[in-house]
């Protein structure tokens, strides 16, 4: 654990509005930033921090969670146990899109974090998306479509989703408030 802080005492070093929502972040000089700061920085990077309401009312930081964001791009790694692989995952587009990582880029996202944002950055600075299913690196007009939880389609997945959905239809999996299939729900 790395400390306990009252909820007034959580506050953004940049905007001066309370950090003790979603994912703050501390800087190399040990100021806190809130998530929407954090994810809006460019050439900063940040350290998230894993954190809990007590039932005093006193946030307990923790250090199983740890999230690094730059320049829009974020990595999340929570350590669940030792002798458990962390779980590592990567977003881009201030945390609105999921990048599919393979077991190279596990290792680097995980042990690498500052080279491996900084290398993301420049490839989403340049335009480049990757589709969620399978990997392919594509310019942003070539992306087919955006599955639901961050996703991003090329055209190949994005039929293969469609066709999904279509079938889930048949099968009468579909959400009994929105009437749209399971996997296009956000009830």
């Amino acid at each position: 654990m790395l400390e306990i802080k009252k909820w007034e005492e959580l506050t953004c070093s940049q905007c001066e509005k309370s950090a003790a929502w979603n994912t703050p972040c501390m800087d190399s000089k040990g100021d806190v930033w809130c998530d929407t700061c954090a994810k809006n920085s460019s050439g900063v990077f940040l350290m998230g921090i894993g954190q809990h309401l007590r039932d005093d009312k006193f946030f307990q930081l923790e250090t199983h969670a740890i999230h690094y964001c730059m320049n829009n791009c974020s990595i999340s790694i929570h350590m669940e146990r030792p002798g458990v692989r962390p779980a590592v995952a990567v977003w881009y587009d201030r945390g609105s899109r999921s990048y599919p990582l393979d077991d190279k880029e596990y290792g680097k996202a995980l042990f690498e974090p500052l080279s491996f944002l900084t290398k993301l950055s420049r490839e989403v600075a340049k335009g480049y998306r990757w589709c969620t299913r399978c990997g392919k690196k594509m310019k942003e007009e070539e992306v087919a479509g955006y599955p639901l939880f961050s996703g991003v389609a090329c055209s190949k997945c994005w039929e293969a989703h469609k066709e999904h959905l279509t079938d889930q239809k048949k099968k009468g999996h579909v959400c009994s408030m929105c009437h749209q299939p399971y996997d296009n729900c956000c009830c």
